[in-house]
């Protein structure tokens, strides 16, 4: 590729020398009276030394033939180039400057020959631009101006003659619009650096590599620190940071894009233009890179062009930001295309040539920052998204385990009732006597101790009873154990019935007898309501085979005072059992009882 761009280029010149052969000379520019700036005339004459020569008086009796374009280019050119333009030197007080608008142009010399005598004249340091000084003339003599261009990796070749205020005035100026131009590029990546650092998103990283590539690019073009890189770093410098800009901006792209995740199959193509980008610029950073430099704008320009075909054929339609991005791209190729049609001397140099690139770079930042914005956003709202989706299974998750939670403590809850109402049943059971449905004889053993306790602590009177069906045995034998029972539970029935106090306890104390607890009840109220209770089971009608049978009991009372001195139960109930022997002694459906206040532990 390098040695066609040469043979190109040396065509190109062919052709040019050719079509000059009949001009002799160019016309000398008089700087006595003219502008503040005067570009060289487009008649500017050159000729080619194979060799490298350090000063005109070397050059031989070659012609010099005349350039008719207004900027002379080279591409590939290893030979030293020489100009001459006669000059008439101004005899005022305005101090005059030779400029070269090309801060890439390499090992540039000027000498001036007046009156027979040749000077070399000095370049000025810490110039952006070569810029070498003109000596005061004494006189409007004519003079010959020689510059010399050693082989520089692109060069242009546009010289002006400017004045001591002219060239303040443009540095004022060109500094002005550099700072704009790069504060605004600081700016973003600045911005774009605390994105990349609050969401280590790996897109924002590469973008701001490749705003930091793209902007020491355009340092260079604009010679912002060329004279602090050396003459020979100069051109090395320039396509090094081209080619770092566009890897970083594809590689930008892709991550933006997705393109691994959204063109799986396309996406070895785009990695291998990485790889090879890489390469390329890997062996920029060499010693060996003088015969790929001539093919970096080329580089450069594809490299610039692959993240756009990314977007427009494998980006999704969703993604909002499309167009947007197309359009950031779209203006820094423009620009790119432009200074790489200066280059090739297809355009000449002008204000859009020179800050074009510039122009379209700083859009490109601005616009990619809003579509890096833009990305941020998507990516919040996906991770609200994704942060609300998470709570909703949490508190989903969390209302099925408490329904889970709520169903298990009721059912539970419910066990442990049903398991209550089964000990309470089973309780129940276990006191209750299953024939006649009254206490049994256990329930009244667990009570009796107690209510003599109550009886003591609280010195108030407490009755016992003991009820017999009278000759239940003879019943038994003569109707049945069936009707035997009935009588027990109709006997049972209508004692229950007569009594009105919940502390009042009736028992079967076993067999036909029954036992009645009168808790706080006087021996004199105990015999009444033991009279009421006899009178109302005499009074039960009571069948069998359609003839009614008569029921009678007897029973016997005991009464304790509550005295201080305590009593076991066993000498209430002997008390009681021995009135009820008494009642049957003395014929039976009667009642007798007694007082125990003398009885003693």
């Amino acid at each position: 590729m390098h040695r066609i761009v040469l043979v190109l280029s040396q065509l190109w010149l062919a052709i040019l020398t050719l079509a000059n052969l009949t001009v002799c000379s160019a016309a000398p520019i008089d700087l006595r009276g003219s502008p503040a700036s005067v570009q060289l005339p487009a008649a500017l004459e050159y000729r080619f030394s194979e060799q490298h020569l350090d000063s005109p008086a070397q050059l031989g009796d070659d012609p010099w033939h005349l350039w008719p374009s207004k900027t002379l280019h080279l591409i590939g050119e290893s030979r030293q180039l020489w100009l001459r333009v006669p000059l008439t030197l101004d005899s005022g007080e305005r101090r005059w400057l030779l400029q070269s608008e090309w801060p890439q142009m390499g090992r540039i010399h000027a000498f001036i020959e007046q009156d027979g005598q040749l000077q070399a004249l000095a370049q000025r340091p810490r110039e952006r631009y070569p810029t070498f000084e003109l000596p005061a003339a004494g006189s409007g003599a004519p003079a010959m101006l020689y510059v010399a261009v050693a082989y520089s990796d692109i060069s242009l070749v546009p010289l002006r003659l400017l004045s001591e205020n002219e060239l303040q005035n443009w540095r004022e100026q060109s500094n002005l619009w550099l700072g704009l131009f790069f504060g605004l590029g600081l700016a973003v990546i600045l911005f774009n650096f605390f994105l990349w650092l609050s969401t280590r998103t790996p897109a924002f990283f590469w973008y701001v590599l490749f705003q930091i590539a793209v902007y020491a690019f355009e340092a260079v073009r604009f010679g912002v620190y060329v004279p602090y890189l050396g003459e020979a770093s100069h051109g090395r410098a320039f396509v090094f940071s081209a080619g770092l800009a566009f890897l970083c901006g594809n590689l930008f792209a892709i991550k933006l894009l997705e393109i691994e995740q959204i063109a799986p199959r396309h996406w070895q193509l785009f990695r291998w233009v990485v790889v090879a980008l890489s390469l390329y610029v890997l062996l920029l950073a060499t010693p060996w890179s003088a015969p790929v430099i001539g093919i970096a704008m080329p580089i450069a320009t594809f490299g610039a062009l692959v993240p756009v075909v990314m977007a427009l054929l494998y980006t999704r339609g969703a993604q909002r930001y499309l167009k947007l991005y197309s359009l950031a791209w779209g203006l820094l190729i423009l620009g790119t295309l432009v200074l790489n049609l200066n280059l090739v001397g297809l355009i000449g140099m002008s204000w859009i040539s020179t800050y074009g690139q510039l122009i379209g770079l700083s859009i490109e930042a601005l616009l990619l920052s809003f579509v890096l914005g833009a990305r941020m956003n998507d990516l919040q709202r996906e991770r609200t998204l994704m942060a609300n989706e998470l709570l909703t299974m949490k508190q989903e998750a969390n209302q099925r385990l408490q329904r889970e939670v709520e169903e298990k403590t009721r059912a539970l809850n419910l066990a442990m009732a049903e398991l209550r109402l089964a000990n309470a049943s089973l309780t129940t059971r276990s006191l209750t006597d299953p024939l006649t449905g009254i206490a049994n004889r256990r329930h009244f053993d667990e009570v009796l101790p107690k209510a003599l306790a109550r009886a003591a602590r609280e010195q108030s009177s407490l009755c016992l009873a003991l009820f017999d069906i009278d000759h239940f045995k003879s019943f038994n034998d003569r109707y049945g154990h069936l009707v035997g029972d009935d009588c027990l539970r109709q006997v049972a029935q209508t004692l229950q019935a007569q009594l009105q106090r919940p502390d009042d306890l009736l028992a079967r104390y076993g067999g036909e007898e029954f036992v009645l607890l009168l808790p706080a009840t006087h021996f004199e109220g105990a015999l009444q309501l033991l009279e009421e209770l006899r009178e109302a089971i005499a009074a039960i009608d009571f069948h069998v085979d359609g003839q009614r049978v008569p029921i009678t009991v007897s029973g016997g009372c005991a009464s304790w005072p509550g005295s201080l001195n305590s009593i076991a139960p066993e000498q209430l109930i002997e008390a009681a059992d021995q009135q009820l022997y008494l009642a049957k002694q003395q014929g039976r459906n009667r009642i007798c009882g007694v007082t125990l206040d003398s009885i003693s532990a």
